[in-house]
């Protein structure tokens, strides 16, 4: 009787863990979005000219930090999602903004 217990509560979390995970659609969809945001964010970024503030700066580089935590959590729910490469570039650019505020 304890075993049947077992997996029926078993089944139970199973059926609704799964109803609680995205669907791949749903996750492609938040990948794209957050993927759109972290562009922006870089735009955004990029677009800073020689007379933005230090504050200006660090408010850009904190949005572009924040919309790529988003797009790497959404990627890690999409298996074929691979973002090590632009992992590299945006490493580069905070390095960059990073120098030019010191």
């Amino acid at each position: 009787m304890k075993k049947a217990r077992f997996l029926v509560g078993v089944l139970l979390i199973t059926l609704i863990l799964s109803a609680c995970a995205p669907t791949l659609d749903e996750a492609k969809a938040d990948f794209c979005s957050d993927l759109g945001t972290f562009g922006q964010a870089v735009i955004d970024l990029n677009n800073l000219g020689v007379s933005a503030t230090v504050d200006q700066l660090n408010d850009a580089k904190d949005a572009a930090a924040d919309a790529w935590g988003d797009l790497k959590s959404s990627a890690e729910t999409l298996a074929d999602v691979q973002v090590d490469e632009m992992e590299d570039s945006y490493d580069a650019v905070q390095n960059d903004v990073s120098q030019a505020i010191s």
